[in-house]
């Protein structure tokens, strides 16, 4: 959660409605620009109103279903597998207006 990280990946908490792009293919924890998936453990924490975080190739469309949901102050982990577009993936905090959750993003594996 360190935007000044030496790779840019971290950030402020993910506020209401926005969408944060992850460049991932080539850039970031050895996972290599061939890479076609990877496989996720997603956690959200301080959430300040009840919601649900949805992980997709970015430029694509936005997802329907969730990847995880929670409660505020809630604190939950799940695992995906998620495609990637380019080498990135977007997340979209879908809560409350002028809510927000911070949203951590530990990549296992990927596939090619």
């Amino acid at each position: 959660r360190n935007p000044t990280g030496s790779l840019g990946l971290g950030g402020p908490a993910l506020v209401a409605q926005s969408v944060r792009v992850f460049i991932i293919g080539g850039v970031a924890c050895g996972i290599p620009g061939t890479a076609k998936a990877i496989a996720v453990n997603v956690t959200v924490t301080q959430a300040t109103a009840a919601g649900n975080v949805r992980i997709y190739p970015w430029g694509t469309t936005i997802p329907l279903a969730s990847n995880i949901n929670y409660r505020p102050g809630q604190t939950l982990a799940n695992n995906a597998v998620v495609s990637l577009h380019l080498g990135q993936v977007a997340v979209l905090a879908d809560q409350a207006g002028g809510s927000s959750v911070h949203f951590i993003l530990d990549v296992t594996g990927y596939f090619e």
